[in-house]
This record gives structure tokens, C-alpha cells and sequence, in this order.
């Protein structure tokens, strides 16, 4: 399931759907930079909910490594919500999140 796609913009955020985090007991996030990126991060974050207005808890930093990459975060526990969240601006490219859930 599509998290966010062809992002680059810091702070976008994309959320893992609601019922996925209260059901799921583990969930499998992966993050693609596109060809061309050369910085970049996005962290996984979770809070006890979608429209938590404080500072969600770091779950996984996901740092630029190198172009056309994939990087798997895999979250073993439940949370009210998880998002992705560009903490670093991409450049010169994009990055794409989804998630999967047993």
C-alpha cells in the first residue's frame, strides 16, 4: 500500500492506514530514493494517533545511502499510527514509501 509517492518536500508526511496499525502485528515500510537523488532522509514515526498534535516518537531514520536504492524498515510492534515523514529534503530526485502488514 502506497504510503506517499515521487516526494522530495521536507516535512511531507504519509500515513500507514489506521486500521492496518491497530490490527497489524508487524508492519513492513519500504523506501525507494529514485534514480539521480543525492541526499535526502525520511523517518518513520509512530504516535497513539493520526491527528496527534505533539512530537511523534522516531521509530526508524531512513538516510540517503545511494541513488535508485531501496531501504526496508520493519516495525514489530502496535502503534495507534505510524507515518513516513521527509526529514531531509530529497534532491535532485524523489523518494517513494509503502507498507505491507500481517
Amino acid at each position: 500500500m502506497v504510503i506517499f509517492l515521487a516526494k522530495s518536500a521536507l516535512d511531507h508526511v504519509g500515513y500507514v492506514d489506521a486500521r492496518q496499525c491497530r490490527r497489524g502485528k508487524e508492519l513492513g515500510i519500504y523506501v525507494t530514493f529514485s534514480a539521480g537523488v543525492t541526499g535526502g532522509a525520511v523517518t518513520i514515526e509512530g504516535a497513539p494517533s493520526q491527528d496527534y498534535a505533539g512530537i511523534w516518537a522516531p521509530l526508524q531514520a531512513v538516510p540517503f545511502a545511494s541513488a535508485s536504492s531501496t531501504h526496508f524498515v520493519p516495525i514489530a510492534a502496535v502503534h495507534g499510527s505510524v507515518r513516513a515523514r521527509i526529514t531531509t529534503a530529497v534532491e535532485n530526485g524523489t523518494v517513494d514509501a509503502h507498507y505491507f502488514g500481517v
